[in-house]
């Protein structure tokens, strides 16, 4: 008999694993917030319980890992684009101790063990979900040099980096320094390329790359899917920046992912498959091949594309003679531009709202509406004039964020519960605002009352709807934080004295957050937000 280990526990303090299920205790199955809660009926292990002496000690007991591997993949739409589900982590370390066949010569690798608690208060730097973040950090070098589970140390990274998101990490380095890790591995393994597009050689494609060998179509559907996950959330993260994006359009010549709901029993023929170089592909949708999914995908690329034409333009034009040019009269703009405002009318009647009949609401499918708008923002502010009433580019980011605004509007009219959306919202309603701001600095400035009235309104319902997330997640706290303190420095020195203006909100969600929720908040929030080059905070 023995004791279980508690190796995420530092104290009293930290809590126990009964008071870590407490925290799961109000997460359904259901991803429609309309139905009642139906909680995990999960009983503690007991104090004294068998444990394989083998089982890892950073690693959670069998029970409770099988609980937080359900509740990750139960709980919000991120992970409904993995298809794998719960068998990438159930199947190579809880599954077999389950039914018996635990194998003590082959225990769960830490490193492939990720950290499954984003949605609770527990985010303090000793707690349970950064502190094995930090554990799977630490151990993926012994895998990566030897190449075992390979795929598995993809895919830990990959939900590594997306939880470093979802806790305010997008200021620190260490979340870029792991999209540079996926995005490193996956060139190696070859899941960026497929035959007969590959590099000129002499060996087939396969010879030259670390992948599995013989996969089933099954599994190369997984690794596509992999592959398309990584590509999209180097796009989404690095959105706020101006920093170059490490997977390159050039040297991808991957099939786009097959729909949800094929996958893995329908096969679809190559030839039928869509790739990046496939002619108009961003904005021709197969019925066959399209769904909610399929089109995030292209709403990255999109997102990506526009961030590489503003990182190079100025290397790729700095020897033209008489100097570089209008970005706007460049023909690689127009192509950008042109595209972004065809995707946006080009999705199947039946995907242009997230919202169903029936009331259920499709969170991927927000967001492939929500980034061509940010995209467009993104490839039009550095050159809008707010002061010009005949500026093109003012006009576009205008009417991008009024786009976003709109679907906020929708949004408020329904009763679904704002943590199942994707973290990336967030970052789309600040870009949101922040365009907003500009205008109505300018309208200020201009005396227009009205402009200021009816831009002051719309302003207000951003930060109240990022308010109320940044009440029950740090991502969406430290984005309302940064907002308000671009208000109050942009803002309100311009606003004569006794000027209703809105109350500051950053307090207010403060008090009503957590404690070690929003001082955590805080420590990985800018002291003083300064705008990159394309406008924005990094975000």
């Amino acid at each position: 008999m023995q004791q279980p280990h508690t190796p995420l526990l530092s104290g009293p303090a930290s809590g126990s694993h009964a008071d870590l299920l407490m925290d799961f205790n109000g997460m359904t199955h259901n991803s429609d917030s309309t139905a009642p809660n139906q909680p995990y009926s999960f009983t503690p292990p007991p104090l004294f319980q068998m444990i394989d002496p083998s089982w890892p000690e950073k690693i959670p007991p069998p029970e409770l890992l099988h609980h937080l591997v359900e509740t990750f993949f139960a709980y919000g739409s991120e992970r409904n684009m993995w298809h794998v589900g719960p068998d990438m982590l159930f199947n190579s370390a809880v599954a077999p101790k389950l039914r018996g066949e635990w194998d003590p010569t082959c225990p769960p690798d830490p490193s492939i063990y990720v950290p499954m608690d984003d949605r609770t208060t527990k985010i303090e730097e000793s707690g349970f979900g950064m502190k094995h973040a930090e554990w799977c950090m630490d151990g993926w070098l012994e895998p990566a040099r030897t190449g075992q589970k390979i795929m598995q140390l993809l895919q830990s990274q990959l939900i590594i980096t997306w939880y470093f998101y979802s806790v305010g990490r997008a200021v620190d380095i260490q979340l870029f320094v792991s999209i540079g890790s996926i995005c490193r591995l996956v060139i190696p393994i070859g899941l960026n390329a497929v035959d007969p597009w590959g590099p000129l050689s002499r060996q087939p494609y396969k010879a030259l790359v670390m992948g599995p060998l013989n996969p089933t179509p099954e599994q190369e559907e997984t690794y596509r899917n992999i592959f398309w996950l990584t590509y999209a959330t180097e796009r989404i993260l690095s959105a706020g920046t101006v920093w170059p994006l490490c997977l390159q359009d050039d040297d991808v010549s991957q099939y786009l992912p097959i729909r949800s709901i094929d996958f893995p029993g329908q096969f679809i023929p190559l030839a039928d498959r869509q790739r990046l170089n496939t002619p108009k592909a961003v904005v021709i949708h197969p019925p066959a091949l399209t769904d909610s999914f399929t089109l995030y995908i292209k709403a990255c690329v999109l997102l990506g594309k526009v961030k590489t034409f503003n990182y190079r333009f100025k290397t790729k034009f700095e020897d033209s003679v008489g100097g570089a040019p209008d970005p706007r009269e460049t023909t690689q703009f127009q192509v950008l531009d042109s595209v972004l405002q065809k995707f946006k009318t080009s999705f199947p009647k039946e995907l242009r709202e997230p919202m169903s009949g029936d009331g259920k609401m499709d969170p991927t499918l927000h967001m492939a509406l929500l980034l061509p708008h940010v995209a467009t923002i993104v490839l039009h502010d550095p050159h809008a004039d707010v002061n010009s009433p005949n500026c093109m580019s003012a006009d576009r980011i205008l009417a991008a964020a009024r786009a976003i605004l709109d679907s906020l509007y929708k949004l408020t009219a329904t009763t679904f519960d704002l943590l199942l959306l994707d973290h990336a919202c967030s970052f789309c309603w600040f870009v949101c605002a922040t365009t907003l701001m500009r205008f109505l600095k300018a309208k200020i400035l201009a005396d227009d009352e009205a402009g200021v009235g009816k831009l002051s309104s719309e302003i207000q319902v951003v930060r109240f709807m990022l308010g109320n997330l940044g009440s029950r997640t740090i991502c969406g706290l430290r984005q309302i934080m940064i907002l308000e303190d671009l208000y109050a420095n942009d803002i309100l020195p311009l606003l004569p004295e006794g000027h209703a203006s809105p109350a500051v909100i950053s307090p207010v969600v403060t008090s009503r957050a957590p404690a070690k929720f929003a001082e955590y908040a805080k420590k990985v929030t800018t002291p003083e937000p300064k705008r990159s080059e394309g406008g924005f905070c990094p975000v």
